[in-house]
C-alpha cells in the first residue's frame, strides 16, 4: 500500500497528491476510540456524563477577572492591530505583484481546469491507477480553489478589523 498518492505536474515532476484514501479508516477508528475513551473518562472522573448547567452564584464571581492564566502581561491589543497591518500590507503587495509583474489570470477557473478537477474525482472515485490525464493551466484546479478561499477569507479579516477598529475609535473619542 502506498500511503502518499503523487503524479507528475505539467513539467514532469512528481508532485504529493494527497494522503491514499486506504488510511481513511484509521482516522475513523482513532476517532471513534477517542469518542468512546472520553466518554469513559468523563464518566469516571466526574461521576456524570451530564454538564453542571447551575448559574453560578453572583457573590462567587470575583471583582475583576484574570484574563492570562499564566499571569503573563503584554500588550496584545497592539500586537494584534499591528498584524492586521501586516496582514493588510502582504495582501495588498501580492495584489500588485500578481497584477503587475505575472499572470494576473494565471488564478482564475476556466474550463480546462474545471474539466481536469471532474477527471481528476473520477479518478479518485475509481481507484484507477492511470494518473497520465489532461493538465490544465500552471496551477490545478484544488490549488486555485484554496487561493480563493484564502482571498475571501483574508479580506473578511481585513475588513472586519478595520471596521472593527473605527468603530471602537469613535467609541473612545480618539
Amino acid at each position: 500500500m502506498e500511503f502518499f498518492r503523487t503524479a507528475a505536474n505539467p513539467w514532469r515532476q512528481n508532485v504529493l497528491l494527497g494522503i491514499a484514501w486506504d488510511l481513511m479508516w484509521v482516522a475513523i477508528i482513532a476517532g471513534a476510540a477517542f469518542v468512546v475513551v472520553h466518554a469513559i473518562y468523563v464518566g469516571v472522573v466526574s461521576g456524570s456524563a451530564e454538564p453542571d448547567t447551575a448559574a453560578p452564584d453572583p457573590g462567587s464571581i470575583p471583582e475583576r477577572l484574570e484574563r492570562q492564566v499564566t499571569g503573563i502581561q503584554f500588550a496584545w491589543v497592539t500586537i494584534h492591530w499591528i498584524a492586521g497591518m501586516v496582514l493588510l500590507l502582504a495582501v495588498l503587495y501580492h495584489v500588485f505583484h500578481a497584477t503587475l509583474k505575472q499572470d494576473f489570470w494565471a488564478m482564475w477557473i476556466g474550463r480546462d481546469e474545471l474539466a481536469e478537477g471532474v477527471q481528476g474525482l473520477r479518478g479518485v472515485f475509481r481507484r484507477s491507477a492511470d494518473l497520465e490525464k489532461r493538465r490544465g493551466a500552471k496551477y490545478p484546479l484544488d490549488h486555485k480553489l484554496y487561493h480563493h478561499v484564502v482571498a475571501i477569507v483574508g479580506i473578511a479579516a481585513i475588513v472586519s478589523g478595520v471596521r472593527c477598529t473605527s468603530r471602537s475609535g469613535r467609541r473612545s473619542g480618539g
